[in-house]
């Protein structure tokens, strides 16, 4: 048996724009099944008007979105923007960082290193910008990327609380 080459990952372009849609309508209904009562949009309605916000804050941030594909088949995207935090309980170089806000893989690329080398290719963009640190969140209520984070990135540095008002 042989193994599926390598995805190639590259920035998004503007006629990747609709796969990029149906992703995000994806990843947010797999949010939804993970926290039903949650109060998240449905995908249907949420998916292109989020993906426009998002492409607003990475290029204003000075990020980029990524995506992996096989041949001309599109595998997953990640969205990669550079936050700042503030306070002065970190070294000004550590302020700014990279942050992967959306990270998703179609179902039948999943376990096939699509993520892996999308958080990778996250990384080296990062780097390239002069980033020395990068987040990405999990939702609780998703045990299965819980465990894969922690395997790519240790252990959690933050848990956030939430309660509805």
């Amino acid at each position: 048996m042989t193994a599926a080459p390598a995805p190639i990952v590259r920035p998004a372009r503007p006629e990747d724009r609709p796969v990029l849609e149906r992703f995000m309508a994806a990843l947010q209904a797999h949010e939804l099944a993970c926290s039903p009562g949650s109060g998240l949009e449905t995908p249907a309605r949420m998916a292109a008007p989020h993906l426009r916000w998002l492409e607003g804050w990475v290029a204003e941030s000075g990020g980029v979105i990524l995506v992996a594909e096989s041949g001309d088949t599109l595998l997953g995207f990640a969205v990669c923007g550079i936050s700042t935090e503030g306070g002065y309980h970190l070294p000004e170089r550590l302020r700014r960082h990279g942050e992967v806000s959306d990270l998703y893989v179609e179902d039948p690329a999943r376990g096939r290193g699509v993520g892996r080398a999308l958080l990778d290719a996250a990384a080296e963009a990062f780097r390239s910008r002069g980033l020395a640190r990068m987040t990405i969140t999990a939702m609780r209520g998703n045990p299965e990327t819980v465990k894969v984070y922690r395997g790519l990135f240790g252990a959690e540095t933050f848990l956030t609380f939430e309660t509805r008002l």
